[in-house]
């Protein structure tokens, strides 16, 4: 993953709901607040949401587990299409 730079996420979010990205890596398996990215969503449409990882220090090595939690709210409507891991080449 040390070639990955953002993750796409194709999503109907609620506008202002909170999606959680957790990962986990081979060295580092279990999730955790510190291997956690927010996305905010500022559009209730299907969306292309750009989540920019590069900065957390532990988004390095194999990636083993990816989770998505779309909304930190209850009883919340989403729709993910696709998830896409984009690298700077």
């Amino acid at each position: 993953i040390d070639k990955v730079v953002a993750i796409k996420i194709n999503a109907k979010i609620p506008t202002g709901s909170t999606a959680e990205i957790f990962f986990a890596t081979e060295d580092q398996p279990n999730l955790s607040e510190s291997k956690k990215f927010n996305l905010v969503s500022k559009s209730s449409e299907m969306t292309s949401h750009i989540v920019e990882v590069q900065n957390n220090e532990n988004w390095a090595g194999t990636l083993k587990t990816l989770r998505i939690d779309p909304s930190v709210m209850a009883n919340t409507a989403f729709e993910i299409v696709s998830v896409e891991f984009c690298t700077a080449e």
